[in-house]
């Protein structure tokens, strides 16, 4: 959670994390990245009601670019399995902003490709964030291009056109 006081001064804190192991079943890397966007939606949702403090401005972050395209596409033209979980996303962040972050300032890389507890207790990453958080002005937001990937799992219009002429 990144907090700007009144003095303009911040600070940036782990409050919760949550992952999953990936399935047995081989899925996509895209398709594990927007898994892992709704169950960073979800535990938002959780700590937000929790919280019971307004909190001005809700950003989540991903470093997949494919999840942020799929989040903002509507639902029905996604293929079932993204759709159902971009519908769910949608519904839950609808007032909240999807942002892109470099793999290498995302703390919950660290998570996902393991770590050992003593390695954790020193990652100012993980604890704190990047530090582009605390000094938001200094972060350039690389631009989210479409991706071929984005277009292979949109679901196929079936169109049917007529024409009657009357003789």
């Amino acid at each position: 959670m990144h907090c700007v006081k009144e003095d303009g001064t911040s600070t940036t804190k782990l409050i919760g994390s949550k992952s999953r192991v990936a399935p047995i079943k081989v899925i996509s890397i895209p398709r594990l990245e927007l898994s892992a966007c709704l169950l960073l939606a979800q535990l938002v949702e959780k700590v937000r009601l929790s919280l019971q403090v307004h909190l001005a401005k809700i950003i989540l972050h991903t470093d997949s670019t494919i999840a942020i395209a799929w989040i903002n596409t509507p639902a029905n033209q996604l293929k079932t399995f993204v759709g159902n979980r971009v519908s769910k996303i949608q519904t839950m962040t609808e007032n909240f902003e999807w942002k892109h972050i470099p793999s290498a300032q995302n703390p919950a890389d660290i998570i996902s490709r393991g770590v050992n507890p003593e390695e954790l207790s020193s990652l100012t990453l993980w604890w704190n964030g990047p530090q582009h958080l605390d000094i938001p002005e200094q972060f350039i937001e690389p631009s989210i291009t479409s991706s071929d990937e984005l277009y292979l799992l949109v679901r196929p219009a079936k169109i049917l056109s007529t024409s009657m002429e009357r003789f």
